[in-house]
């Protein structure tokens, strides 16, 4: 299976995106080669849903 192909937030670069870890709610983190900015991909929600705080 392929991974989809990330872009960093800050340099927009696609190359040399690596992984870095986990962030507390199990979401895989990624380093920039290029600037060096390590980010979420794809960011959980953090919270209860608005249903459910009522």
């Amino acid at each position: 299976m392929t991974e989809p192909i990330l872009s960093c937030p800050t340099c927009r670069e696609t190359t040399k995106q690596h992984r870095a870890g986990k962030n507390a709610t199990g979401t895989a983190r990624r380093e920039c080669r290029h600037c060096g900015r390590t980010y979420t991909p794809e960011p959980k929600h953090h919270g209860y849903d608005l249903e459910v705080r009522r």
